[in-house]
């Protein structure tokens, strides 16, 4: 493939039909300018130049590849100033998201970078299960743990506390301490030697509507459940052990491998969590 240097030279020095007016231009010497359009020519198999020691013009085929080459470069050219002069943010993220986040503010976070930077488009991908960045073409990702692969980098966005909570009409059913076997745990908040519940759930949108409709008592993050508490339609109780935090990274591989688009929403999100 001919580098850009070589089509830069043959187009300056179709523009100008001179090699001493291209040299000065290029700065630099005429006997290289002249030597990449004779190189330029061998790899072609055509003749672009009729040239002799007076003048020189295009051959058919010249004319016909000075077009092609100007076209070319002034795509390039386009390319390029729309990436660096205007400062404005282009391109596509895909954000790897669970189904249910414990609160809405990441949210929010996210609607005011799009609206701030209205020619990037933020794809969201939801699963709960912490997708192959390279198998799903995965940008950034929002993970309630942290990264098992040495490659990425987490950045933790927010830290949510767990509480015990049980639907209202039942609180009073309940034993105090309350048996681990009974429990909703979907973040796997209680230690391995206390886990055995009779019913497993691992979704948060499924254990809250589980705790709401009074089936058991359930371990959840406290934003998540606020709005309940608030309106009397569940009650927290104490727990019987300690309930760890749950933390929220933001997941993403190191970012010279990234694009503007996708440091500047990591920036955008760092800088304006709780």
């Amino acid at each position: 493939m001919l580098g850009l240097d070589t089509i830069r030279t043959f187009v300056l020095v179709a523009e100008c039909l001179n090699f001493s007016a291209a040299a000065r231009q290029l700065q630099l010497p005429r006997a290289t300018v002249s030597a990449r359009i004779q190189e330029l020519e061998r790899r072609l198999g055509v003749r672009l130049l009729r040239r002799n020691t007076r003048n020189m013009s295009l051959t058919h085929e010249g004319g016909q590849y000075l077009i092609a080459c100007q076209q070319a470069l002034s795509t390039l050219q386009t390319a390029e100033d729309k990436l660096r002069n205007d400062g404005q943010l282009r391109g596509s993220i895909r954000l790897s998201l669970p189904a249910l986040l414990p609160d809405s503010s990441l949210l929010r976070q996210l609607a005011a970078f799009c609206h701030l930077n209205s020619e990037v488009s933020v794809e969201l991908v939801v699963d709960d299960a912490p997708l192959d960045f390279i198998e799903h073409r995965i940008d950034l990702a929002i993970r309630g743990g942290h990264p098992v692969k040495d490659n990425l980098v987490a950045r933790e966005l927010a830290s949510y506390p767990i509480i015990l909570v049980v639907n209202k009409l039942q609180a009073r059913q309940w034993s105090d301490p309350l048996p681990s076997n009974m429990l909703l745990d979907p973040l796997a908040r209680m230690k391995p030697a206390l886990r055995s519940p009779r019913l497993h759930c691992q979704d948060l949108g499924y254990a809250l509507q589980l705790c709401l409709n009074g089936t058991a008592p359930a371990l959840l993050p406290e934003p998540l459940c606020r709005t309940h508490l608030q309106s009397g339609e569940l009650v927290q109780l104490p727990s019987p052990f300690p309930l760890p935090d749950l933390p929220l990274y933001l997941v993403y591989e190191p970012r010279s491998q990234l694009s503007q688009a996708a440091q500047a929403l990591i920036d955008w999100l760092l800088s304006t969590k709780d």
